[in-house]
C-alpha cells in the first residue's frame, strides 16, 4: 500500500497537512490538532474541538466531583490499612471513643487541606506499627519531631517550665 493511501491503518489522510480526527472523523487542517510529540507526525489524535467536548466530558463533567472524592476517600481508608492495619470500622470506633477529638490535646482537629478540615491522624509505634489514638495535625507533629521519645518530650518540658513567668 502506498504512505499516501487514505484507507491505510492510521489517521494520516494523505493530504499533506491535513489529518482525520479520531473522533469526529472529519478531515481538518493540522492547525485545528494540538500538538503532541508522542503521536505521528507531532500532531495529536483529536480535533481541538473533540478534545475539548471530551476532557469536559470525562473531568469536569458527569459527576467528577463525586468520582474525586470517591477516589480520594477510598484511597485513604486503603492507606490506613496497609501502613497501620486499621480499618474503617476500626477508625470510626476511635473517632468515637474519643468523642472526635485529640488524645493529647483533647481539641478537635483545624488543620486544612484545599479548604476540608483533615481527619486526625492515626498514631501509631514506629517500632511495632502498632495505631495508639488519633491526634490532630499539630500534636502528631509534635511529638514527631521530638521522635517519639519520652526522654525529649521530659526536657522539652522542663525547658518550657524554666522559662514560665507566673
Amino acid at each position: 500500500m502506498p504512505k499516501s493511501d487514505p484507507t491505510r491503518r492510521g489517521t494520516f489522510c494523505g493530504l499533506k497537512n491535513r489529518r482525520r480526527c479520531g473522533r469526529c472523523k472529519k478531515v481538518k487542517h493540522y492547525s485545528q490538532f494540538h500538538k503532541n510529540r508522542a503521536k505521528r507526525g507531532g500532531i495529536g489524535g483529536y480535533c481541538k474541538k473533540c478534545r475539548k467536548e471530551r476532557y469536559q466530558e470525562t473531568e469536569k463533567g458527569a459527576g467528577y466531583e463525586q468520582r474525586r472524592r470517591h477516589y480520594y476517600e477510598t484511597a485513604r481508608w486503603k492507606s490506613l490499612l496497609l501502613q497501620y492495619g486499621v480499618t474503617q470500622e476500626q477508625y470510626e470506633e476511635m473517632h468515637q471513643a474519643q468523642n472526635g477529638l485529640c488524645a493529647i490535646c483533647g481539641k478537635p482537629e483545624t488543620y486544612q487541606w484545599r479548604g476540608t478540615v483533615r481527619r486526625l491522624a492515626v498514631d501509631h509505634d514506629h517500632k511495632t506499627g502498632a495505631a495508639r489514638g488519633l491526634l490532630c495535625t499539630s500534636c502528631n507533629r509534635g511529638i514527631g519531631n521530638l521522635g517519639d521519645d519520652p526522654e525529649m518530650l521530659k526536657k522539652a518540658i522542663e525547658y518550657l517550665l524554666s522559662y514560665q513567668t507566673e
